[in-house]
């Protein structure tokens, strides 16, 4: 019963998505519920959409890693790396802040050395049992392009629960419609 299970896989030229359940790796003491999706927009594009379920009032971290120098600024994150520089963009319905912390890691070997793995997150408040959010990853060539696109950043909701995200980078329209079923949304080309 722990791990995590692939609910779907679809690729294309353009773009691959995958949908994951990764709700067992935790303890379900304060998480009821993960779905993660993953959309790599090819070549360099990635969104991605949490969907957490929990009690009302919980707080909701999304955690990322990288090998990046990493640069917190107001609303998003800065990863620099030897080839460029991406953005991390959280999209959220409500209040949210970005936090740094690391957490310990033990590998499951024989001889292994006890470190801590740094991260960063974006964290939130539950206002229902069912908190999404978005993140997109995408390269930039300076702050200026990452305000743009921040300010084309569009997230709605309908009534019949379908999310779609907008976006906008080098004047091209960026799309991404996820449709409520049973157990959550879909994304839908």
């Amino acid at each position: 019963g722990i791990g995590g299970k692939v609910l779907e896989f679809r690729t294309s030229e353009d773009r691959d998505y995958t949908l994951m359940d990764p709700s067992n790796a935790y303890p379900k003491k304060e998480l009821k519920g993960w779905r993660r999706h993953i959309i790599l927009e090819r070549p360099v594009i990635t969104v991605i959409l949490d969907e957490i379920k929990s009690e009302k009032d919980a707080e909701i971290e999304t955690r990322f890693h990288s090998a990046c120098s990493t640069e917190i600024r107001d609303g998003y994150v800065l990863l620099k790396g030897d080839k460029g520089t991406m953005a991390l963009i959280p999209v959220v319905d409500g209040d949210y802040y970005l936090r740094e912390g690391k957490h310990p890691y033990l590998p499951v070997q024989k001889n292994a050395t006890f470190e801590w793995i740094p991260f960063f997150g974006t964290v939130t408040k539950a206002v229902t049992n069912i908190t999404q959010i978005a993140t997109i990853i995408l390269p930039v060539e300076n702050e200026d392009e990452t305000f743009e696109i921040i300010s084309s950043l569009k997230r709605t909701m309908d009534d019949s629960g379908n999310l779609t995200l907008f976006f906008i980078k080098n004047g091209k329209t960026y799309t991404y419609v996820f449709n409520k079923e049973k157990d959550g949304l879909v994304y839908h080309e």
